[in-house]
């Protein structure tokens, strides 16, 4: 049953922190700890999580804010459940970053309580697609935003690739394992059935398996086994296990790394006693190589001794050599697998067992498996700090333009997005499209693509004026000529430039102007589509910004850093792209409330700066020691050169 939680908001009389001294007490509330329960635990709305609780009358639950605040505190510093937990329990300032005054509680949740409350939400995520924690962030984002008054119109975007925790694994090694766990699925008679073909790849893990296989053609063949033995576990798996997660990924794995097509009814076509009938049509491949040597033409039996060797053993001698060349034909229905090459593969294929969602992405001489990770925050250079505003994770292959295009109603909706400055992998002509619907300019600090020629005029030289739908009304060459814009049905925008007024342009000879000439009227004729025309006018304001000397959108770089810092190698410890997501952000509310700290810290009088105003955890911890206590450090270090300090005992 649920129950919202207002103990905090009554301090105990007689508790901890009450009895620590003025001084450390004035210190633990200034500190990230203090700051944290004013700025995020504070502010936590606990009423939309009562959808995961019954509304039976039974026990009430946990604490929401409490178990929201360590979620969020386990991504800040990175640490595991065990060392939250620990922290939670033994450190003060965890425990009144939550509400908590005092060490020592009984009715204080337990480690279970984490993992009931984490399971819930992935839950209610999968059955509704209403992320809770990603709410709390942005609620609580709005209110800091307001309460400090920060301006919001102009911002700035980055992403990155950040790596869940699943292991680099072959192809050949993901299907040993898949072999393997669905070997664990199958009934006892199907079991002992296949005991034979399954024999190799039970004796050992699957990474001691691939070890054994040395050479490319070896490994190919060891595919090959491979997708025949999973083709005929998908079968036996079919009717049992269809909903299983393992049928599943079984079913992918074999679509995504192997031609299947039904075998051609033929007699050179032999197959295994068991081989799968198909009971779904499968999609067209290249038909299945037939081996040169006729001897070869039987499928190889996984035991090592192939459907020809035991169709040999069974006939008598006197039968001959006609005998065997004349193997019955292959039943209706049946279907051979042939690996797929390297290239065929796509980057979305399954990289691990356990992480579904994860892909492939090679950029430059890099390759990276697993997510991408979009960070917004505010770059308004009025603004006293900058906070982060938005995250957003997806499948490393999504493009860095369709992440703008997911963030851009919140954005705008809410905040007043005015102007947004990217790096060049943001432009596409649907983001154009967007933004310019919406009333964003995008400065990006560079343009995919060649760069111009500088003998000849590009379309960013001439000057472009357009409606609200971004298509050209009015075009001014870099001769000074204005004219305007024609649109017809079948030739699109043009724009005409009388020839006289090209007399004596130093652009007029050769094909130095963009602008073509006419035989017949002896103008000149510029083409404009509504993307060459945003492309173009996206170079100008780069070119605009470089000119200026500044790059506001370099210091997101940092920021993404500081979100990625607590894990080691932007390698995240869970995975799955919703746990991915709810790491991430409660990271990125952590960098928030440092850069709030050090903020308010250089507000106080006769406090030290901390730091930047992009905060971090060396520099507010410095900042936040008082320069009594550093008297106080530095006399106890010269008594300790007289001998060890001395402890009271009672």
């Amino acid at each position: 049953m649920y129950r919202s939680n207002t103990a905090h908001l009554q301090p105990a009389l007689f508790s901890t922190v009450q009895s620590l001294p003025e001084s450390q007490r004035k210190w633990l509330e200034e500190s990230w700890a203090g700051v944290f329960y004013r700025e995020f635990f504070g502010r936590i709305r606990e009423e939309p999580f009562a959808v995961l609780y019954s509304d039976k009358p039974s026990r009430p639950n946990v604490p929401v804010n409490v178990l929201v605040g360590l979620e969020v505190l386990k991504a800040g510093f990175g640490w595991s459940d065990a060392e939250i937990y620990e922290a939670f329990t033994f450190d003060l300032r965890v425990r009144y970053a939550l509400g908590y005054d005092s060490l020592g509680d009984d009715h204080q949740p337990v480690l279970r309580s984490i993992y009931y409350f984490r399971a819930r939400l992935v839950l209610h995520y999968l059955e509704t697609g209403e992320d809770l924690l990603g709410e709390v962030f942005r609620d609580i984002t709005d209110q800091q935003l307001s309460s400090l008054a920060l301006r919001t119109g102009v911002q700035r975007m980055d992403s990155t690739q950040v790596a869940s925790n699943i292991c680099d694994m072959s192809r050949l090694q993901l299907g040993v394992t898949l072999v393997q766990r669905a070997a664990g699925l199958l009934p006892p008679s199907e079991r002992e059935r296949l005991a034979e073909r399954l024999a190799p790849y039970l004796r050992a893990s699957a990474g001691q398996y691939v070890y054994r296989v040395k050479g490319r053609e070896a490994t190919r063949t060891a595919l090959q086994k491979v997708g025949e033995l999973l083709l005929v576990l998908r079968e036996a798996l079919r009717k049992s296990h269809g909903e299983h997660p393992t049928y599943r990924i079984l079913a992918r794995f074999l679509a995504e790394n192997y031609h299947l097509q039904p075998v051609a009814e033929s007699p050179a076509a032999v197959l295994p006693a068991d081989a799968p009938v198909l009971e779904e049509p499968v999609a067209p491949a290249p038909p299945c190589p037939e081996p040169e040597d006729p001897a070869a033409k039987a499928p190889t039996d996984l035991s090592g001794a192939g459907a020809g060797a035991r169709a040999s053993a069974s006939l008598p001698e006197e039968a001959g050599m006609d005998a065997i060349a004349a193997p019955p034909p292959a039943p209706a229905g049946a279907v051979c697998v042939r690996p797929k090459e390297n290239a065929e593969l796509s980057a979305g294929s399954l990289q691990s067992l356990d992480d579904p969602e994860a892909s492939f992405r090679r950029k430059g001489n890099e390759t990276y498996k697993g997510y991408v990770a979009n960070v917004t925050e505010t770059c308004d250079p009025h603004n006293p700090l900058q906070l982060i505003t938005d995250v957003r994770v997806a499948p490393n292959t999504t493009e860095d333009a369709t992440l703008l295009l997911a963030a851009l109603p919140a954005l705008v909706g809410k905040m007043g997005l005015g102007v947004l400055y990217t790096d060049g992998g943001y432009a596409s002509p649907a983001a154009d499209a967007a933004l310019g619907a919406a009333g964003v300019t995008q400065i990006p600090t560079a343009i995919r693509g060649r760069s111009p020629r500088s003998d000849r005029l590009h379309l960013a030289d001439y000057t472009i004026t357009t409606d609200a739908q971004g298509r050209p009304q009015e075009v001014v060459c870099p001769g000074g000529q204005r004219v305007g814009v024609t649109h017809s049905r079948r030739g699109g925008p043009m724009a005409y430039f009388p020839g006289a007024g090209c007399v004596g342009c130093p652009h007029a000879t050769g094909d130095g102007c963009r602008a073509l000439p006419r035989r017949r009227t002896g103008d000149r004729g510029l083409y404009l589509s509504v993307g060459q025309v945003a492309c173009a006018q996206r170079r100008q304001r780069c070119q605009a910004q470089r000119e200026e000397g500044k790059n506001p959108r370099a210091a997101v770089e940092a920021t993404v850093r500081q979100v990625k810092h607590p894990f080691r190698a932007g390698k995240l410890p869970v995975r799955g792209l919703y746990r991915v997501q709810n790491l991430l952000v409660g990271a990125a509310s952590m960098v928030n409330i440092r850069r709030i700290a050090c903020y308010q810290r250089r507000q106080t009088p006769g406090r030290a700066a901390g730091g930047s105003a992009d905060g971090g955890r060396r520099g507010e911890e410095a900042g936040g020691i008082s320069l009594r206590l550093r008297l106080g450090y530095l006399v106890h270090s010269l008594l300790c050169l007289w001998g060890p300090p001395q402890l009271a005992r009672a």
